[in-house]
């Protein structure tokens, strides 16, 4: 059955030697104070630390050609580990074991959850730095429960180019330092999930964390290194690792959270066209309701404008009300939160603010049309009137009688109806001037005549 060791509360903690756990049923369970000890033998059965940590060797020799390392300790797996904190001081040698400078040192953590092996693997490259003196103790825990947090999600582009980390699942690794590591220290950081499955193909999973500890849940979620520095691997008898190579920060004495992150089960359904916004006429509400698909369990939605003092955006039960408050143009990013699943899905959509003088209030035109610009000739302005039977991508410029251009009037998207753009040409010279529209396939020119 389960078994307590009482140790003092003793500095440095109490060292009791090599050890074989091997319980026909139960766990030894730590109490009292930390405990350190020679090489342990895993064989059934876990150690429970509780709030405790539980020193071991870090490696002694390196791997060589021929040679295994020794890391302290054997035979960890799902029938045995610590369920608690693991902590390793690392020895700042130059050359770990004698060997050249290139050789790499791992130090492997044995935890996880009693049942599932969850380790995780710090490599220090001499040749990169190693923890200096005083020399750093690392200690790394795994706990089998949500980490919480939604700050900082999505990561833009953190499993590739256009694709967000947005989700996590319910348990995490806690790593802390004591003693300085250096962030500018590089290092490989490996983190063994069994039973992990929630994934679309091993190589898009990526390591995330958060400062400090689990409840400082406004820290930001950071991607760990570079997504293209992950070389991730599936093994039969321990499940998957994500392993980020040539890792820097994360380190710290005030500790971190880390967890894997993945993209999202949430996608677009319906997207959302460009918003024409009139200020006289205030908000607009544009439903959400059938804009996203995927999600597991119910979504809540937050929402934010990229200008504020263009519009505001905020949520009004299914629907994103949007506030126009000066001409101008902004993006709106609705995040749909799936929080029954750690998974956040940020979308983006255009609005334009404008006045009613530039908003038409006619009938949408049934056919794309030029007009004539009115007063014509004229001295020095003259307006520009076009129709748009639809919402076009739509540039309208003046040329000279030469064919240079000399004023681009509009380039930008713009919704169907009625426009009329006014031109000033002060600083032009009497003569005939061309003007040229284009608006998807249809293109037109017509003539006008400065007289000054």
């Amino acid at each position: 059955g389960d078994q307590t060791v009482t140790v003092p509360a003793a500095t440095p903690a109490l060292n009791i030697g090599a050890i074989t756990i091997n319980k026909t049923s139960g766990n030894v369970i730590i109490a009292g104070g930390n405990l350190a000890t020679g090489t342990i033998t895993f064989t059934k059965g876990n150690i429970i630390t509780n709030a405790f940590v539980l020193y071991i060797p870090a490696p002694t020799t390196t791997a060589v050609a021929g040679g295994a390392q020794s890391q302290g300790f054997s035979g960890a797996s799902s029938a045995s580990m610590v369920v608690g904190n693991v902590g390793k001081t690392l020895i700042n040698t130059g050359a770990i074991g004698g060997a050249t400078p290139s050789t790499e040192a791992t130090n492997i953590f044995p935890v996880g959850t009693g049942v599932v092996y969850r380790p995780a693997t710090l490599t220090f490259n001499p040749a990169f730095g190693v923890p200096t003196t005083p020399n750093a103790t690392i200690v790394v825990s795994h706990v089998d429960s949500n980490p919480g947090g939604s700050s900082g999600l999505p990561i833009k582009d953190g499993v590739a180019t256009g694709i967000d980390v947005s989700r996590y699942p319910a348990f995490y690794w806690n790593i802390y330092t004591i003693g300085s590591v250096g962030q500018s220290t590089i290092f490989d950081l490996g983190l063994t999930a069994g039973n992990f499955t929630d994934f679309d193909a091993p190589a898009n999973v990526r390591i995330i964390r958060r400062h400090g500890a689990v409840g400082d849940l406004n820290n930001d979620w950071l991607l760990q290194g570079l997504n293209t520095g992950y070389d991730n691997e599936v093994n039969s008898t321990t499940g998957f690792t994500a392993i980020n190579r040539n890792s820097v920060g994360g380190l710290r004495t005030g500790g971190a959270v880390f967890t894997l992150g993945v993209k999202s089960n949430i996608s677009i359904k319906n997207a959302i066209a460009k918003q024409w916004l009139v200020i006289p006429q205030g908000a607009k509400l544009v439903s959400l309701a059938n804009t996203f698909q995927g999600n597991i369990g119910s979504l809540s939605f937050t929402a934010q404008s990229s200008n504020p003092a263009v519009a505001t955006a905020e949520i009004i039960g299914t629907s994103v009300k949007l506030t126009p408050l000066t001409i101008g143009e902004a993006v709106v990013t609705v995040t749909a939160v799936d929080a029954a699943n750690n998974d956040f899905f940020a979308y983006s959509f255009a609005i334009d603010s404008r006045n009613t003088d530039v908003a038409t209030t006619e009938e949408i035109p049934t056919e794309f049309a030029l007009m004539q610009n009115f007063p014509n000739p004229f001295n020095p302005t003259t307006n520009i009137k076009f129709a748009l039977p639809k919402e076009s991508n739509v540039t309208l410029k003046i040329y000279n009688i030469l064919g240079e251009e000399v004023a681009n009037l509009v380039n930008k998207v713009m919704p169907a109806g009625y426009h009329t753009v006014n031109f000033d040409a002060t600083r032009l010279a009497s003569g005939m001037y061309i003007y040229r529209i284009e608006a998807g396939s249809f293109v037109q020119v017509k003539k006008m005549l400065l007289m000054k």
